[in-house]
C-alpha cells in the first residue's frame, strides 16, 4: 500500500513536529480534583485495611 494517504501522512508527522497544546483551566481543575480524590480514596482504603484486620485461618 505505497499509495495509502493515511500512511504517508503518518510518516510526515514526526514527534518533533507535533504541537504542544496547553490545558485549559477547566481541564487543569479536573486533573487536580481527580488526583486529589484518588489520594484521599487510597488513604481511606489503607486506613480501613489497618483498622479492620481479619485473620483468615485455612
Amino acid at each position: 500500500m505505497a499509495g495509502d494517504p493515511v500512511l504517508q501522512m503518518r510518516e510526515q508527522v514526526t514527534y518533533e513536529q507535533e504541537e504542544y497544546i496547553e490545558l485549559q483551566p477547566a481541564e487543569k481543575k479536573l486533573v487536580g480534583w481527580s488526583i486529589g480524590i484518588g489520594i484521599v480514596a487510597l488513604a481511606f482504603l489503607i486506613w480501613i485495611s489497618y483498622s479492620f484486620k481479619i485473620e483468615v485461618k485455612l
